[in-house]
């Protein structure tokens, strides 16, 4: 039972329906209060390609992903999942949103784990979240060699 509703999170994951990177990469933008070919440029994209991105018509590809928390601290997490704050959070903050996109996940999919399979939802979050951050730390450093 356990096993069958974390392959359902997991494929609705995937599916791309719990995500709204669009909205997302809006938000973006428009806290940084750029316009879209400017904000275009400063990514390294087309106008037309970052238009594509922000209507979601397209998936939005792991270089501006990773320019975006270099360059802005936009949270990974934030940006492709919905989970947690737009900015890059400290250590404490990641286990608070390991913590909360579980919950979310298990009100979501009106799961009933007992302790032991809740506290492994969230460590499986965390573990996500912690080893999205360690790509994104040896990204910069590659990136920073390369520059």
């Amino acid at each position: 039972m356990y096993n069958h509703q974390i392959r359902r999170i997991l494929v609705y994951i995937a599916s791309g329906k719990a995500m709204e990177i669009h909205s997302r990469l809006l938000a973006v933008r428009k806290e940084l209060g750029k316009r879209q070919l400017e904000f275009a440029e400063e990514l390294g994209v087309s106008g037309t390609a970052y238009k594509t991105y922000e209507k979601g018509s397209q998936v939005v590809p792991t270089s501006i992903v990773l320019q975006l928390a270099e360059r802005y601290s936009i949270s990974p997490n934030w940006l492709l999942l919905g989970i947690g704050g737009m900015h890059n959070e400290p250590p404490t903050q990641m286990v608070l949103s390991a913590i909360t996109a579980a919950r979310t996940i298990i009100d979501e999919f009106e799961f009933k784990p007992n302790a032991d399979q809740e506290l492994q939802l969230i460590r499986k979050m965390f573990e996500q979240s912690y080893s999205e951050r360690n790509i994104l730390d040896r990204s910069r450093s590659d990136l920073k060699k390369t520059g």
